[in-house]
């Protein structure tokens, strides 16, 4: 990664540009979120809507209108693997498992990366070490058409420098935007059940099926190719929390080509979140292992932040610490029912306070007695 060129221009705006679909910006200081909605279209300006789903470690939203055919989806949780492997397992589209996925969902659809042949070099730079193209077909239930994406795919680094205690110090979070890729110079387009033409792609050809049609971006050959185009643009952010852990963000927005109901739309929503579900299985370790890495890299952020704390959080505390003498033990009730040999607990209630307290203390000697 870090012998990359340097990502262009035209590749950096599409990165600062697509963290606003999770709520996020760049302000040059590492990316914080956005906490305000102006700028923003009205579709951005919608409230997020809690998906219901078995898997509570990940979490999904949605935000649609009635009718509407665009709508957006995003998933958040945390992967027990590297920023920069996490990076890889979404960057590499067409690996193995993944290939294996996609077949096991959707048979033998194509599912593939291509060099799409073109004069514009800004937007698709002769040596594509940060950008690439890729091309899948999904399919839907009965009577419906099998749904195509053509997307393009870029992914860049942005450095933490805003001390933010919740991220890795010296640091860097990976971002991968996509939006719809624009096909040129196609030359003659191939039907169904046609290989690719050399004259129109290098192709980088991991198919599930060795006979796949190529990208298309016309409607009448749709039909004849039997699949409905489906546009979709978003971003994924990688934001590392200790040496083997990381938390992903995905947010993506769909826009269906064709007419499908409401109930597929939403659908389509919560299916184009499962990569997130899928990526987090992927690397699932023990939780005792992972809380002992955020343990260590909890305790190495303490020293860069205990200075940082605000005068109004000093304030907080003191504020806090004056409600109740702890060190007093006149007046707290013992819970010898509830402590240990190690561990003495005991509560106490102020007159005129609805709330009570609580206070574990070690026994002295070493939890003898």
């Amino acid at each position: 990664m870090d012998s990359t060129p340097e990502a262009s221009r035209e590749e950096k705006s599409l990165i600062n540009s697509s963290l606003q679909f999770a709520d996020m910006l760049n302000l040059g200081g590492g990316i914080q979120r956005r906490n305000t909605t102006a700028g923003m279209d009205s579709n951005m300006r919608m409230s997020w809507t809690r998906l219901r789903d078995g898997d509570l470690s990940v979490k999904k939203f949605k935000k649609m209108k009635e009718g509407d055919p665009s709508a957006w989806g995003k998933a958040s949780a945390i992967v027990h693997t590297t920023a920069e492997q996490a990076l890889a397992f979404v960057w590499l589209y067409c690996s193995n498992s993944r290939m294996k996925e996609h077949q096991k969902n959707y048979g033998n659809l194509l599912r593939e990366i291509y060099e799409p042949i073109t004069t514009d070099t800004v937007t698709v730079p002769p040596a594509q070490h940060r950008t690439q193209h890729i091309v899948v077909q999904k399919s839907m239930p009965p009577p419906f058409l099998p749904r195509e994406t053509n997307e393009r795919f870029v992914w860049s680094e942005i450095n933490n420098n805003n001390n933010n205690n919740h991220i890795q110090e010296d640091s860097k979070t990976l971002v991968m935007a996509f939006n719809p890729a624009e096909i040129r110079n196609l030359g003659k387009k191939k039907t169904a059940g046609s290989t690719l033409s050399k004259t129109f792609a290098q192709v980088f050809k991991q198919s599930s099926n060795s006979t796949s049609v190529h990208p298309t971006n016309n409607g009448e050959e749709e039909q004849s190719l039997g699949v409905v185009q489906l546009e979709t643009k978003g971003v994924w952010i990688i934001t590392p929390l200790a040496q083997n852990l990381c938390e992903v963000t995905f947010a993506v927005n769909i826009v269906d080509k064709g007419k499908i109901p409401t109930s597929l739309v939403n659908a389509n929503i919560g299916r184009a979140l499962n990569p997130v579900t899928f990526l987090k299985a992927f690397y699932e370790r023990t939780g005792l292992v992972v809380d002992a890495e955020l343990r260590v890299e909890f305790d190495k952020n303490v020293p860069r932040t205990v200075n940082l704390i605000t005068a109004e959080q000093q304030s907080f505390v003191q504020q806090e610490m004056d409600l109740i003498d702890y060190k007093d033990d006149s007046g707290w009730e013992k819970l010898v029912k509830d402590s240990s040999v190690f561990l003495k607990l005991s509560k106490k209630h102020n007159k005129g306070e609805s709330n009570s307290w609580g206070k574990v203390s070690e026994r002295s000697g070493g939890g003898g007695g």
